[in-house]
């Protein structure tokens, strides 16, 4: 499990007001959600910094990726996680997440302080809401910090990769244009592994990027390196801080 001081840091750095410092590198939502799914059995106030979070920012998630890490017990529960933030008017491609999960068995209290206690047990049993229930989970209430969480203007001053999104759409796309800003060139097989996106995927994306001018590719005997155009260069190092009304 990641430590918990760490996915504070993470979310500090993603806009949620932690006392935490920032973690100092560029980070990757869908495993810090993913982290945080797990984590967040033993820390609850990381289990709601990430759905509040879903809720206000989750059409920057990229979708695919993070129901491919949503496996075993995880997938339930990221399953619970979406059908609440839904109900709070979050993103409807969280939907998607949904599709091919199914209810953890046997159904257990979501959070282990809870579990603890015979009366508390019964109670988050009793008074379940039912996005939990539905996926194997109990727990009686949902507490959404919205208030402790920066606006968007200030989420996307802070993460590049999450302000490439906004422009270009959660999807392949941004992450290998973030990562080429990065990088004098990689091969698309490490820049598949970088990106954390199967190898077909990145392949047909990088294409349609050389396509359209925003890459360049040079053959090094049987290696294709790509890299951002300088017009490219010029134009993303331009697209941060974005503004919001």
């Amino acid at each position: 499990m990641m430590p918990v001081d760490i996915l504070r840091s993470k979310w500090n750095r993603l806009g949620f007001r932690y006392a935490n410092e920032p973690y100092c590198e560029q980070v990757d939502i869908e495993r810090t959600v993913t982290e945080s799914i797990e984590a967040g059995r033993e820390f609850p106030d990381v289990f709601w910094a990430m759905l509040t979070w879903i809720i206000a920012n989750g059409d920057l998630i990229n979708i695919p990726r993070f129901s491919h890490m949503a496996t075993g017990n995880n997938g339930a529960l990221s399953a619970a996680v979406a059908e609440l933030a839904l109900s709070y008017g979050a993103d409807s491609r969280l939907l998607r997440i949904t599709a091919r999960q199914h209810p953890h068995e046997p159904a257990e209290v979501l959070f282990n302080v809870m579990a603890t206690s015979q009366a508390l047990s019964q109670r988050e049993q009793d008074e379940s809401l039912d996005a939990f229930t539905k996926w194997g989970y109990f727990c009686s209430g949902a507490s959404i910090k919205r208030d402790a969480l920066h606006d968007r203007a200030w989420i996307l001053s802070k993460n590049r990769n999450l302000a490439l999104r906004a422009v270009f759409g959660p999807h392949a796309r941004a992450d290998i244009l973030f990562a080429l800003m990065n990088s004098p060139g990689l091969t698309i097989n490490r820049l598949s592994m970088s990106i954390g996106v199967s190898y077909q995927p990145v392949y047909t994306e990088v294409s349609r990027l050389i396509n359209n001018g925003l890459l360049t590719c040079q053959v090094w005997g049987r290696s294709k390196v790509v890299r951002l155009s300088e017009s490219a260069r010029v134009f993303l190092n331009a697209v941060p801080p974005l503004e919001t009304a």
